[in-house]
């Protein structure tokens, strides 16, 4: 999958806390409809995901997302988050 459907940034907090999720998502991606369902979609992919505690996860939807199944938003979720921890230079789960 050579299309970039999510761009993500980790930020470390201070504070060791579960990790934290933002989510945005334009009006070029898409009526209400398919921006909630996209964004119900990153929040259930969150609620499995393990990531380190104390990171901020920003998912930015771009609109190429809003053409793609949720198993491709997963693999490209998993792809993105895959890519940000390794610059961090944390264990990837």
């Amino acid at each position: 999958m050579d299309q970039v459907l999510v761009r993500i940034s980790t930020i470390p907090d201070a504070v060791e806390l579960p990790a934290k999720l933002g989510i945005i998502a334009s009006r070029k991606v898409g009526g209400a409809v398919v921006r909630n369902r996209l964004k119900r979609c990153v929040r259930e992919w969150f609620r499995h995901r393990r990531l380190p505690p104390g990171h901020a996860l920003l998912v930015i939807l771009l609109t190429e997302a809003s053409l793609r199944s949720s198993g491709e938003l997963r693999v490209a979720l998993d792809a993105a988050v895959s890519r940000a921890l390794g610059r961090l230079g944390q264990p990837r789960s």
